[in-house]
């Protein structure tokens, strides 16, 4: 669809811009070790993504993995369920 070659060693996140526009959408890179590593223009329809090495998995929940509450709005006495951190907006 985007017309990009697929690398034998994975490809890296530098075709993410062609696959937005192509797509109409924003994508949101992430990793385990930095968390955000790419957001793309902002759009309503969005794309969460789990970067690990030369694999990509789909992120379903932003506000679980993010531990954010999931109207983004701040909660200051809130905490995450799971891992109990401070909510973030």
């Amino acid at each position: 669809m985007c017309s990009i070659p697929v690398k034998e060693t994975g490809n890296d996140f530098q075709y993410v811009k062609a696959f937005e526009e192509q797509l109409n959408v924003e994508i949101q890179l992430y990793n385990l070790e930095s968390r955000q590593i790419y957001k793309g223009n902002e759009n309503q329809i969005k794309i969460y993504i789990l970067m690990s090495e030369a694999h990509c998995d789909v992120i379903s929940v932003i506000a679980g993995f993010t531990c954010a509450n999931e109207d983004h709005h701040k909660a200051e006495f809130k905490k995450c369920n799971s891992c109990t951190s401070e909510t973030t907006p």
